[in-house]
């Protein structure tokens, strides 16, 4: 077990925690989102927040961003489970590191141009749209 199971567990051992060895992609997003019913978006490029945001909206799954706002992301996730509070459903936190300051954005309605969920949506399957969601690496060579 990970230092971080045993840590989870150790607080509440009714908690069963996953880990996966390998990464999310267009072709295992949808096997592995629908097994879960909140889904905690830590990812830390566009193209996963793309791939998870597009899967949840096809699987109606549950779901909040997030990333240096973690406490406040555990916290949309608490607040989901338990059904307390104000959830930032149709806002936007956004937080700027630099100034410290912090805002609110508000979604009046969805986005008529949104390819997932929008009036002309074309999107309607995730692994179809694999390439929008697999970002460019850089390809490490071995010095021998």
């Amino acid at each position: 077990m990970l230092l971080g199971q045993e840590a989870i567990r150790n607080q509440n051992e009714l908690v069963n925690v996953k880990t996966y060895p390998f990464f999310l992609t267009p072709d295992n997003a949808e096997e592995i989102i629908g097994n879960y019913d909140f889904i905690v978006d830590a990812a830390d490029n566009f193209e996963t927040k793309f791939l998870i945001n597009d899967t949840c909206v096809l699987l109606k799954k549950p779901f909040c961003h997030a990333g240096i706002i973690g406490s406040i992301q555990a916290l949309e996730a608490v607040k989901y489970v338990l059904g307390a509070g104000q959830l930032l459903t149709g806002r936007l936190l956004v937080f700027d590191g630099l100034s410290m300051n912090m805002r609110v954005i508000r979604f009046e309605k969805k986005n008529p141009q949104c390819r997932v969920c929008g009036d002309k949506k074309d999107i309607d399957n995730i692994k179809g749209y694999a390439r929008e969601y697999m970002k460019e690496t850089c390809q490490l060579k071995s010095s021998d």
